[in-house]
């Protein structure tokens, strides 16, 4: 599950999302259907983490729960963010959610793999 989330899933949101912001530099605007689809398909991988492996990291290393529920709190800000459907917003939600990744990868990945 771990290289699986690091090689496929993130990988493909991260260039998914940087794509948009880059179109859209010149102009300082959002294709917004562009954005809706990979949105949704992000939600989508967000609601699996946040009923289904989240509590089930959180069960079998508590000693991480407090690092989940931040990964949580991050889900729901960039939930904040989408509903700004403008390029600045755009920008903070591309670098908010690149950040969440980096840190949901090392409080999940290491567990997996070691």
């Amino acid at each position: 599950m771990g290289r699986h989330l690091v090689e496929d899933i993130h990988v493909s949101f991260r260039r998914g999302f940087e794509m948009l912001v880059k179109n859209g530099e010149m102009r300082r605007e959002v294709n917004v259907s562009s954005f809706r689809q990979l949105y949704n398909s992000l939600h989508h991988h967000h609601n699996i983490e946040d009923h289904s492996w989240f509590p089930r990291l959180k069960q079998l290393r508590p000693d991480n729960r407090s690092e989940v529920d931040i990964r949580e709190r991050d889900h729901r800000k960039l939930i904040e963010l989408e509903s700004r459907v403008d390029y600045d917003a755009l920008v903070e939600f591309v670098e908010r959610l690149m950040d969440q990744f980096n840190r949901e990868e090392m409080l999940s990945v290491p567990w997996q793999v070691g």
